[in-house]
């Protein structure tokens, strides 16, 4: 290396950034941890998609339970569990509440309780609704949280 050369200490800065590029191409892109993002074009015609996934994770959850999944006219998401098939209702609603605040799939669809029918018991059955983004809310259903409670 000569000391005199100007040019010699550009050169050894674009080696050094070369490297670094080089260095950052060895682990990839950068993805963060945890869930995925909420899907931002979740439109009605993904109704069947949404309720094909709740019902494969409650019966994976749930296979010895007796419970039906389906949609009403207002395309809110309706669950309805026999309760003389669950042990203890509220270890079923404990499970709800968790997985209302915690699944992947609850969270990437956008999907929001229905207070009024959360946990409606009515003779021997308990309803879960959920519902999606596109469904507006009504005046009544001011209390709507994305967090479940009690």
């Amino acid at each position: 290396m000569c000391l005199d050369d100007p040019y010699e200490a550009t050169k050894d800065e674009r080696l050094r950034a070369k490297w670094i590029e080089e260095a950052k191409l060895l682990y990839g892109e950068f993805r963060p941890a945890g869930p995925q993002k909420p899907l931002h074009n979740i439109s009605k015609s993904r109704l069947e998609d949404i309720v094909e996934s709740l019902k494969k994770l409650l019966l994976s959850d749930w296979n010895d339970v007796n419970f039906v999944i389906g949609t009403n006219p207002n395309d809110q998401i309706e669950i309805k569990f026999d309760l003389n098939t669950v042990d203890k209702a509220l270890g079923l609603h404990a499970y709800m509440n968790t997985m209302l605040n915690n699944n992947d799939e609850i969270i990437r669809f956008c999907l929001k309780k229905l207070p009024r029918y959360w946990g409606y018991k009515e003779e021997s059955f308990v309803y879960y609704m959920l519902t999606p983004p596109w469904v507006k809310m009504h005046i009544n259903d001011v209390i709507n949280q994305t967090k479940a409670s009690n």
